[in-house]
């Protein structure tokens, strides 16, 4: 693939890369960032390798994802060699809504989805937020299809318990 049209489909997927970026990072938006820079300048570097084995976006997410992973071992390797600087927390970052009962819906559904396995929230968020199928969360995921099946199946599981217990306990204070 040329640089030009590579350049191109990145602008147009950016928004989507930017929310990958921040499911992988776990809500950090520095870390987040700092990827998604330098997957891009991968990407770029990488760009007559592409093969066409999968979409763009695909390869991409894959890029990305490796480069979050990356990032996050040189900063565990940072904090492990510097104890007495502090560490950030994650930043969570939700568009302001007028509406305070879709704001509080959103904040539980993201405070839920963090309690779930790493692996469980990759899927999900491919799945629903970035509309893949399980096949290509498989692959950006570097797992089984089955794998990303056990995944999807659980984390779904999961959330729906959660919720349903909290929407029974909100219903018991009223």
């Amino acid at each position: 693939m040329d640089r030009e049209t590579l350049e191109q489909q990145l602008r147009e997927l950016h928004s989507d890369s930017w929310g990958w970026a921040l499911c992988c990072s776990d809500g950090q938006f520095g870390l987040a960032e700092d990827a998604l820079q330098i997957a891009y300048s991968k990407a770029l570097a990488k760009a007559q390798s592409f093969r066409n084995d999968s979409s763009v976006r695909t390869w991409l997410f894959g890029i990305i994802r490796f480069t979050v992973k990356e990032q996050q071992r040189d900063l565990q390797r940072w904090n492990k060699h510097h104890p007495s600087l502090p560490s950030t927390d994650p930043i969570v970052h939700s568009s302001a809504t007028s509406n305070l009962e879709n704001r509080e819906l959103r904040e539980t559904l993201q405070r839920h989805l963090r309690t779930l396995s790493p692996r469980q929230q990759e899927t999900l968020h491919l799945v629903f937020y970035q509309d893949l199928t399980l096949e290509e969360a498989a692959l950006i995921m570097q797992v089984s299809l089955g794998s990303a099946r056990t995944h999807y199946h659980r984390g779904k599981e999961a959330l729906r318990t959660r919720l349903q217990s909290k929407k029974e306990s909100h219903h018991d204070r009223q």
